[in-house]
């Protein structure tokens, strides 16, 4: 999104999605594996990353990334759900997943081989969400 309050193009925020042929969120039946439930559809997409620049939060920029990654996962590669993560504390995070519609599957950190490194070390417990498009 760019700013129009000033001259100079303002990058508010970005967001990385992930089609279901990349990583290990392609199936189903993976995200059963993990996270003990799915949102019942065959293929969905993962959100790997997402960032508001701090003067940029709480004005919807997140919101209108969230509401722009399942309309493109929907229509370019036939996504019927998104899924993502989020560590268990960020509360925002959490409300902004919430008010776009994801759902939390169930906390599971220590099962996902991504994160068992990281919780194992202490880092924080993941939070998974799911919504269907």
């Amino acid at each position: 999104m760019r700013s129009s309050r000033t001259r100079a193009s303002v990058i508010m925020g970005c967001l990385d999605v992930r089609s279901p042929a990349t990583g290990p969120w392609r199936s189903r039946d993976y995200l059963y594996s993990q996270a003990g439930e799915a949102p019942g559809a065959e293929w969905g997409a993962y959100v790997s990353s997402l960032v508001v620049a701090q003067g940029s939060r709480r004005q919807g920029v997140g919101i209108a990334l969230i509401h722009a990654a399942k309309a493109a996962a929907a229509e370019h590669w036939g996504a019927a759900w998104l899924c993502t993560h989020v560590a268990a504390d960020n509360t925002a995070a959490s409300a902004l997943y919430a008010k776009c519609g994801f759902e939390a599957l169930r906390d599971n950190s220590l099962e996902q081989p991504a994160l068992s490194g990281a919780a194992e070390l202490g880092g924080p417990r993941a939070t998974y969400y799911a919504s269907t498009l």
